[in-house]
């Protein structure tokens, strides 16, 4: 009867050290998965530290995939690359609106050589471009630099957002001045979509500031 009592005890005694400690401190197992998810976390804002060193040759290859093959870890290395451009401090913050999101998500891209055009005046506008890296330039009918586009700007939205179609051409030829210039492009119907519809001033390419 004693040991049978004492072994009733000892086990009473051990299911209670399972459910908590003494003191009232969580199970072992409790703290383990405790453990993990804080070793989770530590990861993940490793991984999220890391994404803002995309290189271009990865940046460009992000871009060059399908929007639907480009999964939400994509879009937000994307993003950290890319709102570093001017054009992109212009659109709503990440935490007010998903259009920064968006636009990574089908931002396609072109890579254009020095001395070639990016678009020409006269042609049927279809695209909005962002200038990722490099420098380009605005040039009159002689060929005569008439303005600098720096890094960063967007161009091209004025001949997008036209109401007659027959105004819907370039209005000027840009052309790269440096060597793989590497171009944003969006095709009109997304910019339409996504960025007329939501933001009420666009950078433009007569907007210096």
């Amino acid at each position: 009867m004693d040991s049978a009592e004492d072994g009733g005890d000892a086990s009473g005694a051990t299911g209670d050290a399972d459910a908590a400690d003494g003191d009232g401190s969580r199970k072992p197992a409790a703290r383990s998965k405790g453990l993990f998810a804080a070793f989770k976390q530590t990861v993940a804002t490793a991984a999220m530290q890391n994404a803002s060193e995309l290189t271009m040759a990865e940046t460009i290859e992000l871009l060059s995939r399908r929007p639907s093959s480009r999964s939400e870890w994509d879009l937000q290395r994307l993003l950290d690359r890319l709102e570093q451009l001017s054009y992109f401090a212009k659109l709503p913050a990440r935490d007010k609106s998903d259009l920064r999101l968006e636009v990574c998500r089908r931002l396609g891209v072109r890579i254009v050589m020095k001395g070639k055009a990016i678009v020409k005046e006269g042609d049927l506008a279809t695209q909005f471009f962002i200038l990722i890296s490099g420098q380009a330039s605005r040039r009159d009918k002689d060929g005569s630099v008439e303005l600098i586009v720096q890094q960063g700007r967007g161009f091209g939205e004025q001949a997008l957002v036209a109401d007659d179609l027959e105004l819907r051409k370039q209005m000027h030829t840009v052309v790269c001045d440096t060597d793989e210039t590497v171009i944003g492009v969006l095709e009109a119907d997304d910019y339409i979509s996504l960025v007329r519809s939501q933001t009420p001033v666009f950078p433009l390419l007569t907007d210096s500031r």
